[in-house]
């Protein structure tokens, strides 16, 4: 029986997912000055385990990852949106809207964190 990560083609789509991403976003005025002082392959990496344990698929790294990473909840408004538009194009031009709720859903837990987290302020 295959999954949702199987049947988009595995690590190599997500890859390609992740890439297509980060590309878009470091070529984007709105936002590519997030992307200056993060270890970008340890945000890819994070990226991959998001998307991969979201279609429920069991997936390890032991390798140790770097704490420069862009956290969502240090993101403005503004700056989320943008993150959720490059997604769903990226998924668009992939024809892989399938994933939208998880992308949706990601940024819909994103924005709840950053609001918990300053109503504690």
């Amino acid at each position: 029986m295959t999954n949702l990560y199987q049947n988009i083609g595995g690590k190599k789509t997500i890859d390609i997912i992740v890439d297509n991403f980060y590309n878009i976003l470091s070529n984007d005025n709105r936002v590519n000055h997030l992307l200056n002082d993060i270890d970008l392959e340890s945000q890819k990496i994070r990226t991959f385990l998001f998307l991969t344990k979201s279609m429920r698929e069991k997936v390890t790294y032991n390798q140790p990852l770097s704490n420069k990473y862009i956290t969502p909840d240090k993101l403005t408004e503004e700056e989320l949106a943008v993150f959720e538009e490059v997604w769903i194009n990226v998924l668009l031009e992939m024809d892989l809207t399938i994933l939208l709720p998880l992308v949706r859903q990601g940024i819909a837990v994103s924005k709840c964190l950053k609001k918990r987290l300053e109503s504690n302020d």
